[in-house]
């Protein structure tokens, strides 16, 4: 059984996994901008992008709480959260909260203020309902060029969130 990645582990790990993402969408946006794709092949770009920032979320949830569990638990305790804590689950806005509540209610009032803030519970809802539709060979709804940029930021943004709880010097949990 793997044991959970140290902090500093994780933090590279994200880095990469977060270089990737970069690299991926910077290459669609290139695409984009020579202005030559057929609307087919900028619908599949735009699904591509999504389920890639989904599965981004995934396993950056996945990386820091691994992280920051491999910092504090050892021996029984870290074979039993190794046991359980594999993966992450599809992260929608209530899944999010739900796995991230686990650490008590200092982290789940912060997560709350998160997703009440503006449009991030919709925008991470409807960032995952791409990735299943996708996923499930679904119709989808097309996702925009914006909304791509939206879906970027907000990434972004819940990369930022995730850090600061689990993963920075002044970690809550």
């Amino acid at each position: 059984m793997a044991r959970s990645l140290t902090r500093g582990d994780a933090i590279r790990a994200i880095g990469d996994l977060r270089d990737e993402l970069d690299k991926a969408l910077d290459e669609i946006e290139e695409q984009r901008r020579q202005g030559s794709l057929s609307a087919d092949h900028q619908a599949y770009l735009n699904d591509y992008a999504a389920v890639r920032m989904a599965g981004y979320l995934e396993q950056l949830c996945f990386h820091a709480i691994s992280g920051r569990i491999g910092e504090i638990a050892s021996g029984s305790a870290q074979a039993f959260i190794n046991s359980w804590f594999y993966k992450s689950p599809n992260l929608t806005a209530q899944q999010f909260r739900d796995l991230f509540k686990r650490f008590g209610p200092e982290v789940d009032a912060q997560v709350m203020a998160f997703l009440d803030d503006g449009l991030n519970r919709e925008l991470l809802n409807s960032l995952l309902e791409t990735r299943n539709s996708v996923a499930h060979g679904k119709e989808n709804s097309q996702v925009g060029r914006q909304s791509l940029q939206t879906f970027r930021t907000l990434v972004a943004e819940v990369e930022k969130l995730i850090e600061d709880l689990l993963l920075g010097s002044s970690a809550t949990v």
